[in-house]
């Protein structure tokens, strides 16, 4: 029997993924659908992979729609294997070179992934810290009625020398 797993992308949002599953099924006995994740794993992959029979044919449109990591991948395809199915991945190339540039695709869309991830969650305010009109006057005030040197005016007003410099570098302008 030919069995279509239509795949949610662990990283993708929703209508993010170009690639039609629908259509390069359309050719399998049954075509299982995910539908949603569950705390990082996919409700209907493990019950699909845990009843496939000898001589079955799992079909995916891409290692993508597998695993998060390269790691579950391995596990899930020789999950697969141990089945005594045939895993057949639209994407791929049958030949050896074909299912390196499949491999690396998938670990280079992972890191990706990830990476876009993180921006999207990290709430840290990207470039530098703006100085305000405040610490500007503590640092000319500390200059003109003090002995401070730049290193001491620099370090208590949390900025660096080269900020210390160019706002009393401005101020003489």
């Amino acid at each position: 029997m030919k069995i279509g797993y239509q795949g949610i992308s662990p990283y993708s949002k929703r209508g993010d993924v170009k690639l039609n599953q629908e259509l390069l099924l359309k050719d399998c006995d049954k075509v299982i659908i995910e539908k949603a994740t569950g705390f990082g794993e996919k409700m209907t992959l493990l019950p699909c992979i845990n009843a496939l029979n000898n001589g079955d044919e799992f079909v995916i449109c891409s290692l993508r729609f597998l695993a998060q990591d390269t790691n579950k991948l391995i596990a899930l395809i020789e999950q697969v294997e141990s089945k005594g199915a045939k895993l057949t991945v639209l994407d791929m190339n049958a030949n050896l070179s074909g299912r390196f540039k499949a491999l690396k695709d998938f670990e280079h869309y992972v890191i990706s992934a990830k990476i876009m991830k993180g921006k999207d969650l990290s709430n840290k305010p990207q470039g530098r810290k703006p100085i305000t009109e405040e610490v500007k006057g503590d640092v000319k005030n500390y200059k003109k009625n003090t002995n401070m040197s730049i290193s001491d005016i620099a370090q208590t007003t949390q900025i660096s020398r080269r900020s210390v410099n160019r706002i009393l570098n401005n101020e003489e302008k």
